[in-house]
């Protein structure tokens, strides 16, 4: 079962066959990233809020304490983490409530990622930040020149995208490599096939290597806003509301809004 988030204020449940199989509703505005916690599904909104799902896509609670949007949320430690507009990110205990406040970031924080047994997080304040899961800030990387759109770990290294139309390949504290491909924002990163897949909003994904070579690119007629991997196959959710799965340099087409 893959799931989708959407700007129409609802989660849908889709199977590999492209069949929606469910509807979850209960946020009152954009539905901006999802999670898998303990066994439950969990969804944060332009709503400011977090809400609980089970698997039949019944609430079983709302999860309050961010002041702006939820732009993202991870499971890490037996913790839920989530990332706001209000530049802080929230752990979560088993209970619903706020088990501690993590300030660090100056802007959005819009992206989280595990490496290494810590908590990475990307901000618009165009800075990377690793932390322990009590929130104590281990180091801060620099190098992008804009926002901090995604992140990505790949062979034990953290890979970010960004609105400066880039992405940065670390080598810890450090940029190993720029990659300069993209004219657009860098909105989505997955691995897939032990090669890096990069898509945004100039309409194209890249396929690379570990070199950063471009394996192929794969157009198509609507922005790129997110990449997943599901039943052996990448999916990038569109601009124009249509979701697609992609075998080799062909996509089967899945569904339109």
């Amino acid at each position: 079962m893959a799931g989708g988030c959407s700007w129409d204020n609802s989660i849908r449940k889709w199977n590999s066959k492209g069949e929606c199989i469910g509807v979850l509703q209960k946020h009152t505005s954009w539905v901006w990233c999802i999670c898998i916690h303990n066994g439950f599904i969990y969804s944060g909104s332009e709503d400011k809020t977090i809400v609980k799902w089970d698997d039949s896509g019944n609430c079983i609670c709302v999860l309050e304490g961010h002041t702006s949007v939820v732009r993202c949320l991870i499971s890490f430690k037996g913790y839920l983490f989530s990332g706001s507009g209000d530049s802080t990110i929230i752990r979560w205990n088993s209970e619903g409530k706020i088990d501690l406040i993590i300030k660090g970031h100056s802007s959005v924080v819009i992206c989280l990622c595990i490496l290494n047994d810590q908590l990475i997080s990307g901000s618009y304040d165009k800075t990377i930040k690793i932390w322990d899961v009590n929130g104590n800030c281990k180091m801060t990387l620099e190098g992008h020149t804009n926002y901090v759109m995604c992140l990505c770990v790949w062979r034990d290294t953290l890979f970010s995208g960004s609105f400066d139309n880039s992405i940065i390949k670390w080598n810890d504290s450090s940029i190993s490599q720029q990659l300069k491909q993209h004219t657009g924002t860098v909105m989505s990163l997955v691995v897939f096939n032990d090669h890096l897949w990069s898509g945004r909003y100039d309409r194209v994904m890249i396929e690379w290597d570990w070199n950063c070579n471009v394996i192929r690119k794969f157009n198509y007629t609507s922005e790129y806003w997110c990449l997943t991997v599901f039943d052996n196959m990448i999916f990038s959710g569109h601009a124009d509301g249509s979701i697609i799965g992609w075998i080799g340099m062909l996509f089967i087409y899945i569904v339109e809004f």
